[in-house]
């Protein structure tokens, strides 16, 4: 995964028996620093790649795709902070799942939650689809109530 992440996608990877690996940044472009960089890393027990978009950069991975591929190694995306419209970008062809999320620290929020885009595996996205059928719902009362909440801290930090 990108060396800069928050702890909490650490600790999901880790939580799914997977040991994280930092991929550097170029801190001038905020993408991969170098694509041999990645290669090296991979070994026989690389089970995938978590590319990060930070700060509403995006950067091209289609020059490292054929090695991932060819490997078996799936590809991610956490999109969180770089989101710009469905119409814009959707994730890398590549990729078997990029994640978009609009938490209220976001620069594109609609206060909480996420999509996710599934490429070529029905069946994650049915069993995505079916853990998330168990989730309660914010209500409308809560979504108020989350987004007033939001307003006043916003105002506050501003003033």
């Amino acid at each position: 995964m990108m060396g800069i992440n928050i702890p909490d996608m650490i600790k999901i990877v880790q939580e799914h028996g997977l040991i994280p690996v930092p991929i550097d940044y170029n801190l001038d472009t905020m993408g991969v620093n170098n694509f041999d960089d990645i290669k090296a890393l991979t070994t026989d027990k690389t089970k995938a790649i978590l590319f990060t978009y930070l700060f509403g950069i995006r950067f091209d991975i289609s020059p490292i795709l054929p090695f991932l591929k060819e490997k078996g190694i799936e590809i991610l995306e956490d999109v969180a902070e770089s989101f710009t419209g469905p119409k814009s970008f959707n994730g890398s062809e590549g990729a078997a799942l990029t994640m978009f999320s609009f938490g209220a620290i976001k620069i594109q929020t609609c206060v909480y939650g996420g999509i996710g885009v599934i490429r070529d595996d029905e069946k994650l996205a049915n069993d995505m689809k079916t853990i998330q059928d168990t989730y309660a719902l914010f209500t409308p009362k809560q979504y108020r109530k989350r987004a007033y909440q939001l307003l006043v801290f916003y105002y506050l930090i501003n003033t």
